[in-house]
C-alpha cells in the first residue's frame, strides 16, 4: 500500500496512484476526498508484474504459485522462455523450493531477462 503523494499501491489485481501535488494531496487528505488513480490489470499483465517483481526479490518466481494464479499455460511458457538462461548460468532453478531466481551473473540483466520472459500475446 503506498501512503503519500505519487505513492503506488497493488493489491495482485489493480494498480492505482495517488496524485503527485503534495499541497493538493494535504487538501484532499484534510478533506477525506483522497484521489487515486486505478487500472485493472489482465492476467497477462499481473503473470508479467508477477515475473517482474518476483525476479528482484530472494524469494524469486515460485512455478506453482505461477500455475495456481494463472493457469498451466503460463508454467509451461515460463519454462520454454527461461530454458536458455538455465543453461547459460543467468537463471537458476530450485527444485526443492519449485522456484527460479537470476544467479549472481544474471542480475546485472535481470530487466531484460524478466522482459524475454514476459508473456506476450500472439
Amino acid at each position: 500500500m503506498g501512503i503519500g503523494p505519487s505513492a503506488h499501491s497493488f493489491n495482485g489485481k489493480q494498480r492505482s496512484w495517488n496524485i503527485k501535488n503534495n499541497i493538493l494531496y494535504i487538501k484532499n487528505l484534510q478533506q477525506d476526498k483522497l484521489k487515486q488513480e486505478v487500472e485493472m490489470l489482465s492476467v497477462i499483465e499481473r503473470y508479467n508484474e508477477y515475473i517482474m517483481t518476483g525476479l528482484r526479490t530472494m524469494w524469486g518466481v515460485n512455478l506453482d504459485n505461477v500455475e495456481s494464479r494463472f493457469g498451466i499455460k503460463y508454467r509451461i511458457y515460463l519454462l520454454k522462455q527461461a530454458k536458455k538462461y538455465l543453461e547459460n548460468g543467468l537463471l537458476f532453478f530450485s527444485e526443492k523450493d519449485q522456484t527460479i531466481h537470476l544467479s549472481k551473473k544474471g542480475k546485472f540483466l535481470g530487466d531484460g531477462i524478466s522482459a524475454d520472459l514476459f508473456y506476450v500475446e500472439e
